[in-house]
């Protein structure tokens, strides 16, 4: 049965939480300026950093017209609170 299988690793800290759905890229704060990804696979996802109780925007582009396959991770530069997602507890 075949291919290739890539198996992303989280950080030590890091969690995975849910995929993102998205209409536009805009939309997840990706703006791939003068990047050709027209056929590329795009995931976006969400992880928690345990240790810094933040929550990461990740947005991952795989290419596989090459002989070798081209990845890239994209992770947001700015963590959000969780209570800005979940809501404070009491």
């Amino acid at each position: 049965m075949g291919g290739k299988q890539y198996i992303i690793r989280l950080g030590m800290n890091e969690i995975f939480l849910d995929h993102i759905q998205y209409n536009k890229l805009k939309d997840i704060g990706f703006y791939p300026n003068g990047l050709n990804i027209e056929a590329a696979s795009r995931f976006a996802y969400l992880t928690f950093d345990k240790k810094e109780k933040t929550i990461i925007n990740n947005f991952l582009i795989c290419d596989p017209y090459y002989d070798n396959i081209q990845i890239s991770l994209f992770k947001s530069t700015q963590h959000f609170s969780s209570s800005a997602f979940f809501g404070k507890k009491d």
